[in-house]
């Protein structure tokens, strides 16, 4: 079964665009994105709430997200998030 998650990002405008531009400029985010099982990876700002940016992830199996959490980049993107002092929430959904 698909696994697809949805995560909040809450924080200064300031603070989500250097968390991404962060991960965009190490190359994390194509990494993930070849990652076996990774159907898809992508961040979205929001026009109207600059205090917030989403995370839409979907992945082949609950193992391959297993596997993802297990990654450098995730040891990465939890020390920005740290850093950066931002809050996130997260859903997930079988498909």
């Amino acid at each position: 079964m698909n696994v697809i998650e949805i995560i909040r990002f809450k924080g200064s405008a300031e603070a989500l665009k250097d968390t991404f531009k962060a991960l965009k400029e190490s190359g994390d985010l194509d990494k993930v994105r070849a990652e076996e099982g990774c159907f898809y990876f992508d961040f979205f700002f929001s026009p109207e709430h600059e205090d917030e940016m989403l995370l839409a992830e979907k992945w082949e199996s609950e193992e391959a997200l297993d596997r993802h959490h297990g990654t450098e980049m995730m040891a990465s993107l939890l020390a920005l998030i740290k850093e950066n002092e931002l809050k996130l929430s997260v859903e997930k959904y079988e498909v």
